[in-house]
């Protein structure tokens, strides 16, 4: 039996009043902003009415058909009863003085419908009646055929127009209106026959989460699909009976991962979608407290907010359900609700980012680097990337104990700010970068010596494939060794450590890398950056022969002294520039030249520097004088042409060898000669050195003689004199000359020419008094033109091309002789001889010197450089030198001199010297 639709009639007309007729409809349709939404009212009032119908097992679904005179809307849900007809024809129940309303089966939402339906009609089991004027029940025939339990809603439209928006509203509607659904699974919608529409859900639910597929298909349109996870909380159960639940929704990629929804999609679900956007990238539906119009969820209402804090709640429970399965990836975490611009505290929705931010700070909820999960505390960010390859969990507990456990994130997640997410674990998680210097600066010898052969061999290719380069681990002790230490490469310009070279070329007590650690092309190739490899001679030389002289003992054998300081030459000999200066930087500080003391005769081991290589006449010039220590002559090894190369360059000199003085102590009397040579000098004005020679030892000797008997002087005196005459270098006019520049009273400086430093102190010292003012040495020139200085070397010509043409020359020439007689070529770059021959015991006993003319003598001398000169000088009659003449011709000619420095006085060689040209030695 139906309701009595008079007796509410007449109720509801006592209740309202007559005029509802008139200001209903200025009040009730036009509470909405969008006057489709009596569509959400429908579907809400058929999931209301199907959740209320125990043990259906009939179709669960919605229909909606449109026509251009009427709406009908069809579904399965309870019938209708008296109480249904009372809160259909209600205008509803406002709760307190809030204004807002409980969602219910029906309150002044459904008067939505009166924007397109004056007098709308609802037949359902034994109730069909009409609503007139918005709250009249009224008998309507049964014009329209439906099954037993099915409820129909029919509208009369106003307009055709009407019927297309509620068209475009319907086709809009989405799958997205059944995911919050529990007992709809589909919405069926057509249009005049020719447009139609079809909605589904499939829901696998389990106890803590429902799986929902959606799936839209409509004529015109490609079908689409969505699968959704909906986590949810039941509520406790209001009077109504009807569950409720808050819940949280992610929408899953193809993969199953959790994907990231449009904000612009994400408007808060009471239900259905309200006007109130989220900005999450995820659903939340509740029974939230709405506006009247149900279209809105306003802030400041406890109620409200208690949901808003038990959805984010449910949140961090879908995260924990999330991480077991492990679906919580970067993408997932995307997805969260992280920086505080967009979710600031105090706003509606600031309880989902607090809630979020503190448990992935306190629970395991990051992806890890290789797997797992991690908390934010422990969690670390790797820049650059790669670190994470080589220092997994245990190197990072052990490098960083004091920070409760490091664990590495995903290498999906890029260090730096630049990316919004890692940007935000970093501030609002607690998430820190570890950079690579930070790494370096705490591998430790202890952590390294810990690491296994396999470890260490992968940071060597890991090194070697990102490109570290050594400035940056120079300082580390990344080098392991044979016996499993570690050292650095190299320290205080010292090489700690050697490649592993041939087998049986090892040297006890030579710290070698360990095999185990090179079994790969990169790993030898970081150490090669390191500057390592194999055991060079340099190296061998300084830890075998070195060590012997490092306390100034030596050795007492001398056949062992002489092999050390052979071995020392040949390396110095075979070595390239770098490795020489190496050496003789070690080599310096060592006494290792055996040297005789001046003073007292005595022997012993002195450093280069300390010691002078001088003649016998110079020893006996330079005798009893103090500090003065000669190399011993009577150690042949240190008379050989190698070992003088290596000592003059560790700081060994010869007695009275010329050199430029840097700052030379001028006296009075120099003062005065130079000014003197200035016309209109500046008598108080500066002098500055351009360029002055003196000679090496002459201060100490002339220092020395100065405080000796007069007869020692004048033996002296005589012995000096001879000495200098019989040195070449002192012909060298540059050598003679010392260049000042001398202040002017009125203008620049004048540039002054005066003799040189050696020759003025000479002339000024006691030792000759009877030679002042001016000291004469050595004979006149042999030949009466200024003898102009030749390019002594091929590195002294002016221009490549030049210095290319003299290297031909100079080879043709060299060529010419070995075709004719049979000499050996010397080592490349050796000073004072080209050729040389030996004896049988392989001593050298001739060197020959190779002067190189394209023209002949007429047109320009030869001329020897002063290391030739000095060669020459020193080994007298087995010294020759050769002259080609007519190289361009066709029949050149040699010019052969023995002892050239015993029978000139000066460098020069011209055309006068064919007449005593010798035949071959």
């Amino acid at each position: 039996m139906p309701a009595d639709y008079r007796a509410i009639r007449r109720e509801n007309e006592r209740r309202y009043g007559t005029g509802v007729r008139d200001y209903g409809g200025k009040l009730l349709p036009h509470r909405y902003g969008d006057r489709t939404h009596f569509i959400y009212e429908l579907l809400q009032n058929a999931e209301d009415a199907l959740a209320r119908r125990v043990s259906w097992s009939g179709p669960r679904s919605v229909r909606f058909q449109i026509g251009p005179a009427e709406l009908q809307v069809r579904h399965f849900g309870l019938p209708f009863d008296e109480a249904d007809v009372r809160s259909i024809c209600g205008i509803g129940e406002s709760t307190k003085d809030s204004g807002l309303t409980e969602i219910g089966r029906f309150g002044i939402g459904f008067k939505s419908v009166y924007a397109y339906s004056d007098r709308p009609e609802v037949h359902s089991g034994r109730e069909d009646l009409a609503i007139e004027h918005y709250v009249l029940p009224a008998a309507a025939p049964e014009r329209t055929p439906r099954e037993a339990e099915e409820t129909v809603f029919v509208l009369p439209l106003r307009t055709a127009a009407d019927a297309r928006e509620i068209r475009d509203a319907v086709r809009r509607l989405a799958p997205r209106a059944l995911l919050f659904l529990r007992e709809i699974e589909e919405i069926e919608w057509g249009y005049e026959g020719d447009d139609s529409g079809l909605y589904l859900r499939e829901t696998d639910a389990d106890a803590s989460v429902r799986r929902v597929k959606l799936v839209g298909e409509a004529k015109g349109q490609r079908e689409t699909e969505q699968a959704w996870l909906v986590f949810a909380r039941a509520l406790p159960r209001p009077a109504d009976g009807v569950a409720r639940h808050v819940e949280v929704a992610f929408r899953l990629r193809e993969d199953g991962g959790v994907d990231s929804v449009p904000e612009r999609d994400t408007p808060l679900f009471a239900f259905f979608p309200t006007t109130l956007p989220t900005g999450l990238r995820f659903r939340v539906q509740g029974p939230f407290r709405t506006t009247l119009a149900r279209d809105n969820v306003p802030a400041g209402d406890a109620w409200n907010e208690r949901l808003i804090r038990t959805a984010a709640e449910v949140l961090i429970e879908g995260l924990r359900w999330l991480r077991d399965r492990n679906l919580l990836d970067t993408e997932a975490l995307r997805v969260l609700p992280l920086a505080p611009d967009r979710f600031p505290e105090g706003s509606l929705f600031a309880p989902f980012r607090e809630a979020v931010t503190g448990a992935l700070r306190a629970e395991p909820l990051l992806p890890g680097f290789g797997g797992g999960f991690i908390p934010g505390r422990r969690a670390r960010l790797a820049s650059p990337r790669w670190l994470r390859e080589v220092f997994g969990p245990e190197e990072l507990e052990a490098l960083f104990a004091d920070s409760d456990g490091a664990a590495w994130l995903t290498e999906d997640i890029p260090a730096g700010r630049t990316d919004a997410l890692s940007r935000t674990l970093q501030d609002e998680v607690g998430v820190s970068t570890l950079r690579l210097d930070t790494v370096l600066r705490r591998l430790g010898v202890r952590f390294l010596e810990s690491r296994s052969d396999a470890w260490v061999r992968r940071l060597y290719e890991t090194f070697a494939t990102h490109g570290v380069r050594r400035p940056r681990v120079a300082d580390l002790p990344l080098v392991r060794l044979s016996d499993g230490t570690h050292v650095p490469p190299a320290a205080d310009g010292r090489t700690l450590a050697f490649l592993p070279g041939p087998p049986g070329n090892a040297l006890p007590g030579v710290p070698v890398v360990r095999q185990e650690v090179l079994g790969s092309p990169g790993a030898l190739s970081f150490l090669r950056e390191l500057g390592l490899s194999e055991l060079d001679a340099v190296e061998r030389v300084l830890r075998t022969v070195a060590p012997k002289y490092r306390s100034g003992l030596g050795v007492r054998d001398r056949s062992d002294y002489t092999a050390d300081i052979e071995d020392l030459a040949r390396t110095y000999r075979t070595a390239s520039v770098p490795e020489r200066r190496r050496l003789v930087r070690a080599l310096r500080p060592l006494a290792f030249v055996r040297s005789l003391d001046a003073r007292g005769g005595g022997h012993r081991l002195s450093r280069p520097a300390h010691v002078w290589y001088a003649t016998a006449a110079q020893q006996d010039l330079f005798s009893d004088l103090p500090a003065v220590r000669f190399v011993d002559h009577g150690c042949a090894v240190l008379e050989e042409d190698g070992v003088r190369l290596l000592l003059e360059a560790c700081g060994a000199r010869p007695l009275l060898e010329p050199y430029e003085e840097e700052q030379p102590q001028l006296a009075t009397e120099d003062r005065e000669q130079i000014r003197s040579r200035a016309p209109g000098a500046d008598p108080a004005g500066g002098i500055a050195c351009i360029e002055d020679w003196n000679l090496r030892g002459l201060d100490a000797l002339l220092a020395g003689v100065a405080r000796m008997p007069a007869a020692e002087r004048t033996r002296r005196r005589e012995m000096l004199r001879r000495e200098l005459e019989g040195l070449p270098e002192v012909y060298d006019l540059a050598v003679r000359s010392g260049k000042y520049e001398c202040d002017i009273r009125d203008g620049p400086p004048a540039a002054v020419q005066v003799p040189a430093a050696w020759m003025r102190r000479l002339t000024l010292s006691a030792w000759a008094p009877e030679a002042r003012p001016l000291v004469r040495i050595g004979p006149p020139a042999p030949f009466e033109r200024p003898v102009g200085m030749l390019p002594a070397a091929v590195r002294d010509a002016p221009d490549e091309a030049e210095r290319k043409r003299r290297r031909d020359v100079e080879e043709k020439a060299i060529g010419f002789i070995l075709e004719r007689e049979n000499w050996l070529r010397t080592e490349p770059d050796n000073p004072g001889f080209d050729l040389y021959r030996r004896d049988r015991t392989g001593r050298t006993t001739l060197r020959l010197e190779v002067k190189a003319l394209s023209g002949s003598l007429d047109d320009f001398p030869a001329q020897l450089t002063p290391n030739e000169f000095r060669c020459a000088w020193e080994h007298r009659r087995s010294y020759w030198l050769y002259i080609v003449e007519g190289l361009a011709g066709e029949d050149p000619q040699i010019v052969r001199i023995q002892d050239p420095a015993g029978v000139a006085s000066r460098f020069g060689f011209g055309p006068e010297w064919r007449g005593r040209s010798q035949p071959p030695p």
